[in-house]
């Protein structure tokens, strides 16, 4: 087994807001909760190094959902060779977008769960998906 020549270091929270829905009425709710996830490239430190964001947005505030989350996790992604962009925007895409969506998947549920209602726990996502 070999290190990766892709790496990260201490994710952070960079943004949390929530919403929990006082008008939810749990016995119409289809069990359908709206999760959209983005990776964006917020910043760039050196020539083999940049901070790259997920942003999540998770349920809605106009349904019948029983809450509302915003969330971003950041983290600092390095590189060892050179790598074309076209290489570098699959990386971020795929291995960066599923890595911090590893931290922010326990603090969705976590917040979710103080709510008083069942924590919520983001699926596994298929970022390969994404690009076809």
């Amino acid at each position: 087994m070999q290190e990766s020549n892709f790496q990260f270091k201490n994710p952070i929270l960079t943004k949390l807001n929530y919403e929990l829905n006082d008008n939810f009425d749990k016995n119409d709710f289809d069990d359908k909760i709206r999760t959209k996830l983005n990776i964006a490239i917020k910043g760039k430190i050196s020539e083999k190094q940049v901070i790259a964001t997920l942003l999540g947005q998770i349920g809605e505030i106009d349904k019948n959902l029983p809450f509302y989350i915003e969330i971003e996790i950041s983290a600092p992604f390095r590189w060892t060779e050179d790598i074309s962009e076209n290489t570098l925007n699959k990386l971020l895409k795929r291995n960066g977008a599923a890595l911090l969506l590893s931290y922010m998947r326990p603090i969705v549920a976590f917040v979710t769960g103080q709510s008083g209602i069942v924590p919520y726990n983001i699926p596994y996502i298929d970022f390969t998906k994404e690009e076809e």
